[in-house]
């Protein structure tokens, strides 16, 4: 049973793709745009899976105690799993529910991560071409011109509240 976050995903993201997809609208991929917004101001969530990165550490003392090595609340590094093309460009996948994971979601741990976090870390990462909603389904890249879009929207939308 999908969560209510994945619900919502689906409502605003998945059904306004799918849409925009059918009739290459540019009234589609606006409302597309906005619903990034709408979700982003919701606090909304998506599944992400990551990586963790693995700690080694050089010159390591067999007599010390772990915790003089890794502070307790020292956490293994994550990074984010990316689509590679042949090209060789990068992508950041956004899954709107845990459905869409297809083989990532099998092979890597998932956490749930604010859609903020996801388009910010696209747009700002010089190494990621972009965002890719759902790589496994009805897929659609969005360009870093169309994440600025989104993070504009929302930066209307805080001058408009205030």
């Amino acid at each position: 049973m999908k969560s209510m976050n994945e619900e919502l995903n689906d409502f605003f993201i998945k059904k306004q793709l799918r849409k925009y997809l059918k009739t290459d609208e540019p009234e589609d991929m606006l409302m597309l745009l906005a619903n990034f917004a709408l979700r982003i101001n919701d606090d909304g969530t998506a599944p992400s899976p990551v990586k963790t990165e693995l700690k080694i550490v050089l010159g390591f003392d067999p007599d010390m105690e772990t915790e003089d090595v890794f502070a307790d609340d020292d956490e293994p590094a994550k990074t984010s799993c990316l689509i590679v093309e042949e090209d060789g460009s990068k992508w950041l996948p956004l899954f709107t529910g845990y459905d869409e994971l297809g083989s990532m979601g099998r092979d890597n741990f998932v956490e749930d991560r604010t859609i903020l976090d996801i388009v910010t870390d696209a747009f700002e990462d010089g190494e990621i071409s972009g965002l890719v909603i759902n790589p496994y389904s009805e897929a659609m890249a969005l360009r870093k011109e169309l994440l600025y879009v989104i993070l504009h929207l929302l930066d209307d939308e805080d001058m408009e509240a205030g």
